[in-house]
Parts: C-alpha cells; sequence; structure tokens
C-alpha cells in the first residue's frame, strides 16, 4: 500500500508526485443510493411494527388499540433517518470532489514543476557541454600553437596553456603532462642561432611553468617524468620533484636549491654547476650522473645511492649520511666533506677521492675499501673501526686522525703522513708503508705483519716495541739507507726531522 505523500509549503513531497483519488463510478453511486433506500425501509419497518404495538390501557379491562398518530411519528422518524444518510452521503461526496480538485491542482503544479526542472537540467546540460567544446577548443588550439615556429608564439601557447590550468582544475594533468612532454623534446631543432635563442627563453619559461605546477597542490597525480630533458639553466628552487623521474636529464647550472628530490631518479643525469644545495635527495638514485664542481652544501643524502658517480670537485659541506648512503665506484677527485659531517657506515667501496678533503669528519666503520685516497686530506679526522682494505693513498695526509681499530690489511699507504695519528689496534698486515711519517703516533698493538716499512718514519712513536716487527723488517730498517728509524736509534739531524 502507498504511503501518504508528506505535506509541505509546496502540498508534497520535494520530487514525489502527490496520490491520485481514485474517481467513483456509476455503480458505486447506485450501491450507495440503493443502501439509503434500504436503511430507510428497515427503519420504516421497524418503527411502523413499534407503533401498531397495543399500548395496554390505564385502566384494566380498556380496550386497546392502536394509535394513528403513533404510526405518523414512526414514518417520520423513518423518513427524517433516511434524508440523514442521504446528507451524509451528499457530503462525502462534497468532500471528495474538493479533495479531487485540490489534488488535481497539486498535479498540475507537480506537472509544471517537473517540466521546469527538466528544462533546467536540459539547459545546464546544454551549457555544460558546451562549457566542455570552449574547454577541449581552447586546449586544442593551445596545444596547436606549441608547433609553431616562432618563439613569440610558443611562449603565448605556454602561458594560455597554464591559464587554462588555473581556470579549469580539470584541465590541469593534461596541461601539466603536455608542458612535460614539450620539456622532454630535443630543443636542437633549429639551425639559426635566433630560432635557438627563442627557444632557450621558451623552454625557461616551461621550466617556470612546470615549477608552479608542482607546488603545494601540484596538479599531475603523479611524479613528473622529464628523462633525457635538456634543463639547461633551470630554475627549480623549492620545486617538488619526488620520487620524479629525471633519467639522463641535462640540470648543468641549474638551481635546485631546497628542492625536493626525495625517491627521486636521476641515473645518468648531467650535472656540471648546478646548485643543490639544500636539496632532499634521502632514497634517491644518482648512479652513473655527470658533474664538475656540484654543490650539494647541507642536503639531505641518507640512503642516496651514487654508484659509479663522476662528480669530481663536489661540495659536501653540512650534508646529512645515512649507513644506507653508497658512494660504491664513485669519482670524487677535489671533492670536500666539510668539518663535522658524519659518515659513519657510509659505503665508499672502491671510489676515488684523489685529493678530496675530509677533514675532521666523523667516519667510523666507513668503508673505504679498494679506494683511492692518494692526495688526501683526512687530517683530524675519526676512522675509528672503519675499512681501508687494500686502499690506496699515496702521499696523503692523516695527521692527528683516530685510526683505531682499522682493517688496512694490504693497503697502500706509501709516502703518508700519520703524524700524531691514533693507530692502536689497527691492522696495517701487508700494508706498503714506505717512507710513510709515523712520528709522534700512537701504535699500541698496531699489526704491522709483512708491511713495507722502508724509509718510514716511526721516531717518537708510542707503543711501538720490537716484537710487533717480524725479523725481516728489522733487517731492513738496519740494512742499507733509507733506513726506517726505529724507537731507540739515534735521532737524525734536525733538518730531516723538520722533513
Amino acid at each position: 500500500m502507498s504511503e501518504e505523500p508528506r505535506l509541505t509549503s509546496r502540498g508534497y513531497d520535494e520530487g514525489q508526485a502527490p496520490e491520485r483519488i481514485t474517481p467513483i463510478t456509476n455503480l458505486q453511486i447506485f450501491a450507495a443510493a440503493c443502501l439509503v433506500v434500504a436503511v430507510i425501509a428497515v427503519l420504516l419497518i421497524v418503527l411502523l411494527k413499534i407503533a401498531n404495538t397495543p399500548i395496554p390501557p390505564p385502566i384494566p379491562g380498556a380496550p386497546v388499540a392502536p394509535s394513528a398518530a403513533n404510526q405518523i411519528d414512526a414514518i417520520r422518524t423513518a423518513l427524517t433517518a433516511g434524508a440523514g444518510a442521504g446528507g451524509a452521503l451528499a457530503l462525502l461526496l462534497a468532500f471528495r470532489r474538493q479533495r479531487h480538485a485540490e489534488n488535481v491542482a497539486l498535479e498540475n503544479r507537480y506537472s509544471a514543476e517537473q517540466t521546469i526542472g527538466q528544462r533546467r537540467d536540459e539547459a545546464k546540460d546544454q551549457a555544460a557541454d558546451a562549457r566542455q567544446r570552449r574547454i577541449a577548443d581552447s586546449f586544442t588550439k593551445a596545444a596547436d600553437l606549441l608547433g609553431s615556429d616562432r618563439g613569440p608564439v610558443r611562449l603565448a601557447s605556454l602561458h594560455a596553456l597554464e591559464q587554462l590550468g588555473v581556470v579549469e582544475p580539470s584541465q590541469r594533468q593534461a596541461v601539466a603532462s603536455i608542458i612535460e612532454s614539450y620539456l622532454r623534446m630535443s630543443p636542437d631543432i633549429y639551425d639559426d642561432d635566433l630560432r635557438r635563442a627563442e627557444e632557450g627563453y621558451v623552454r625557461m619559461s616551461a621550466m617556470d611553468i612546470l615549477r608552479r605546477c608542482s607546488g603545494e597542490s601540484p596538479w599531475l597525480s603523479r611524479p613528473i617524468d622529464l628523462s633525457g630533458a635538456s634543463l639547461v639553466g633551470a630554475d627549480f628552487s623549492g620545486i617538488n620533484l619526488a620520487k620524479a623521474r629525471l633519467v639522463g636529464v641535462d640540470l648543468s647550472k641549474s638551481n635546485l636549491r631546497g628542492a625536493n628530490l626525495s625517491g627521486a631518479v636521476l641515473t645518468g643525469a648531467t650535472l656540471d654547476g648546478a646548485n643543490l644545495m639544500k636539496v632532499d635527495l634521502s632514497d634517491a638514485w644518482l648512479n652513473e650522473v655527470r658533474g664538475e664542481s656540484v654543490r650539494f652544501d647541507g642536503a639531505i643524502l641518507r640512503e642516496a645511492r651514487f654508484w659509479r658517480s663522476v662528480l669530481p670537485g663536489a661540495q659536501l659541506l653540512g650534508c646529512a649520511f645515512d649507513r644506507h648512503t653508497s658512494f660504491n665506484e664513485a669519482h670524487l677527485q677535489g671533492a670536500t666533506f666539510g668539518e663535522g659531517v658524519n659518515l659513519d657506515d657510509v659505503s665508499f667501496y672502491h671510489a676515488n677521492l684523489l685529493g678530496a678533503t675530509m677533514k675532521r669528519v666523523c667516519a667510523r666503520r666507513a668503508n673505504f675499501a679498494n679506494a683511492t685516497l692518494s692526495s688526501a686530506y683526512l687530517n683530524h679526522s675519526i676512522f675509528e673501526g672503519a675499512y681501508l682494505i687494500s686502499a690506496t693513498m699515496h702521499s696523503g695526509e692523516l695527521i692527528n686522525a683516530n685510526l683505531r681499530n682499522v682493517e688496512a690489511d694490504g693497503a697502500d699507504f706509501s709516502g703518508t703522513h700519520f703524524g700524531g695519528a691514533d693507530l692502536t689496534g689497527a691492522n696495517l698486515e701487508e700494508a706498503d708503508l714506505r717512507s710513510a711519517k709515523f712520528r709522534g703516533s700512537t701504535m699500541t698493538g698496531t699489526v704491522v705483519i709483512d708491511a713495507n716499512l722502508m724509509g718510514a718514519d716511526l721516531r717518537d712513536v708510542e707503543g711501538l716495541i720490537d716484537g710487533q716487527l717480524s725479523p725481516r723488517q728489522v733487517a731492513v730498517s738496519v740494512g742499507d739507507p733509507p733506513e726506517s728509524t726505529l724507537p731507540g736509534q739515534a735521532e737524525e739531524e734536525e733538518g730531516q726531522e723538520g722533513e
């Protein structure tokens, strides 16, 4: 059974049609009339029967006769009841007629409002379709203009696309994607200098737009992909390139200061002269990147991977590293690691650190196995427990360094200056220590078995005893010049001491 609609100010529930009143048929009217006649007849028979019933006389023995007045009253009462029933039926019919009229009015209003609503919806749909066509038209025209051979036209196209993305959020993904694709295209498609210069300006504008598109509310729902793009001189300071794909990208002379490159992939990228100061490169892949004099000062390099990277002269002052940071097989000639940098557990396996500076750094348990550290400056640094197995360090400096318990068997330290260093418990077995300077250092428990000490300066060394040296070392040290200067031997001349 249908539920009665709840009346509102409109007369019915919003969105619900008023209930229709079932019309009275002729048969129903005839049945009602018969019912009224039947009621009158029944009442008349009953009342006449009552009127004809003799009434006992007040005086016993008097004759009993029906009263004509009583019969007339019975007839009158039956007719009055019948008239009342007819009036009630007429009132019911009038009520239904009124309700039907109201229902018809409500239905008409409902139908009118439904029609208006449908027309309104149709108008909205038509407006939305027109707007979509207009947006698609604008997007297509702006995208087509990017193919123009005139720089100003391409520039206007880029700004039109950006404005379209600002006005229509639904188009931001497409706008960012087309700008991203444009930057991935080769810039060397023009022969004359003027057009190349124009293209340079256009690409700089595209980079600026992309930087704005990657702000707090990125237009792209996926990481940016600029693989293979030429972004020379780009200003990407503060840009959000988290997890971006930048494989083979050219970022020479670009400014990425303060950018977010966490989780980004820069494999094979070119970074000549790039500014990556205070960049977040945590968990980034920088394998085989190339760049001279790249500045990483203050960068976050936790879990960053620089495998086989070529970064001569790199500046890594104040960077944050962790035990997952890796420079395996990297070329870091002349690189500078700032004072106080924590390199604990960082891996430099087989890395080239020729002439690198690591003054006052902390590199406990760092892995320098097979690394090249020739002419490197590692003075006043802590390398306790570090691995320098088979490392090469010709003429390097480890003055006042903490080398306790380092593993450096088979390493080449020829000509290296260990003055004042603490080598307690260090393993220098079979190391090449020719002409190394150990004067003033501490070698308590240092293992120098089979190490080549020819020409080494061991004067004023603390903790080194004759038992630590093999007979062959003793023989070499006291043999033909140049001789090792052992504790207890005569001091050399002051001029040689200064050397």
